[in-house]
């Protein structure tokens, strides 16, 4: 629906409008993932910071864009991801998660 000021005929809003600024105020509709500690050597541990956000899928790459790891099942809002099987290097995590979003992490094995 778009709003209109009668006396001016311009648009002053639109639903959308209304609907990003509401996503922005609340807290459910964002999560921000963190992955820590930041390099490991074993274990790194990741949050969406949100009970009400899960992660729906994971995929590590390698550097060299390598598939090394994916899960396609849902995942708490906390998980551990074991590395110490990987290789030493940089790696870049792709989440996607419950709210539909998608992030994008990088980490280091030591």
């Amino acid at each position: 629906m778009i709003i209109v000021n009668k006396t001016s005929q311009k648009i002053i809003g639109t639903d959308w409008m209304i609907n990003i600024v509401s996503d922005l105020l609340n807290p459910i509709n964002s999560a921000v993932v963190t992955i820590y500690p930041n390099p490991d050597y074993s274990t790194l541990y990741l949050s969406t910071g949100n009970n009400l956000i899960t992660v729906k899928s994971l995929k590590v790459y390698s550097f060299n864009s390598v598939l090394v790891y994916a899960v396609n099942t849902i995942l708490p809002s906390s998980y551990a991801l074991n590395i110490g099987e990987f290789p030493q290097g940089s790696y870049t995590a792709i989440l996607e998660l419950s709210d539909g979003s998608r992030q994008v992490k990088e980490f280091v094995k030591q």
